[in-house]
């Protein structure tokens, strides 16, 4: 595991982006792949800052080598910048037909994606579906109630280290 870098995933999870993307009605959503690159510059800073709330360094330098945060923070660090910026933008038109929960909730789907792909990866285990099935769409809710409001939060660690007890919780009961 010394070789690991959570930096790697940025190729899978654009893939992913084109999977949820190629199930979505185009004249409904749309996809800005760049936004994935725009985050993938910001998550060396991002993870700087929430190692150096862990770990503290003594300073005001971010950088901090060697040591690791577990898995359930760096899915809530990705889940954050992706409710933060949106990779999938919903164009309702109102003389158009409503858009479905599918469509107006893909970018948090999208991230329940990642969140089932990171966890998965660490045990080669799934998440339950029928167990989970009860807390889907409140969990959505939640996610996109915090893409809503993000700007409350847009500076205050406490919502990675919130996310990152919600990816505990997951991983605790949820996955076989």
């Amino acid at each position: 595991m010394d070789t690991f870098n959570s930096e790697n995933w940025f190729p899978a999870i654009k893939q992913a982006a084109r999977d949820v993307y190629g199930h979505l009605d185009k004249s409904i959503v749309s996809y800005n792949e760049g936004v994935i690159d725009v985050i993938k510059k910001e998550y060396p800073i991002r993870l700087g800052f929430v190692k150096g709330e862990i770990y503290g360094d003594g300073s005001d330098n971010i950088t901090i080598i060697g040591n690791r945060i577990d898995r359930h923070k760096i899915t809530a660090l990705y889940i954050r910048l992706f409710l933060e910026k949106p990779i999938f933008t919903v164009n309702y038109q109102n003389n158009g037909p409503f858009p479905s929960v599918t469509h107006i909730l893909a970018n948090e789907m999208f991230c329940f994606n990642i969140i089932r792909a990171i966890l998965s990866s660490w045990y080669n285990k799934k998440i339950d579906k029928e167990k989970f099935a009860p807390y889907v769409n409140p969990f959505l809710k939640l996610l996109y109630h915090y893409k809503q409001r993000h700007d409350f939060h847009k500076n205050v660690s406490y919502i990675t280290h919130t996310l990152a007890h919600l990816m505990y919780f997951i991983e605790r009961d949820f996955l076989i």
